[in-house]
């Protein structure tokens, strides 16, 4: 049995919502559907996710620095019909 006075503090994490659709032009939209004010624009969805879950990981930890708790919205935005939904766990 392992010694639990030994375990340190494990660093939060999070589940991230991002809801996904392409634009007119074919690039890729992406916005988080449960922190606010947070989206990006790539050519290829994977540029998409290197480019939004940075901008995710600054906002809350902004949010928990200026002491809020629970930095993701309690109700995610709505879907719109041509998005697609990815979740991502993030871990500051």
């Amino acid at each position: 049995m392992l010694p639990t006075s030994d375990l340190r503090e494990l660093p939060p994490a999070f589940g991230i919502v991002v809801y996904v659709r392409r634009d007119d032009d074919g690039r890729v939209f992406g916005r988080a559907a449960n922190l606010d004010d947070v989206s990006a624009t790539a050519a290829t969805e994977r540029e998409l996710f290197q480019k939004i879950l940075p901008i995710c990981k600054a906002a809350i930890r902004a949010a928990l620095d200026t002491g809020i708790t629970q930095p993701l919205l309690e109700t995610p935005l709505p879907m719109l019909a041509d998005e697609q939904k990815r979740f991502f766990p993030l871990h500051l």
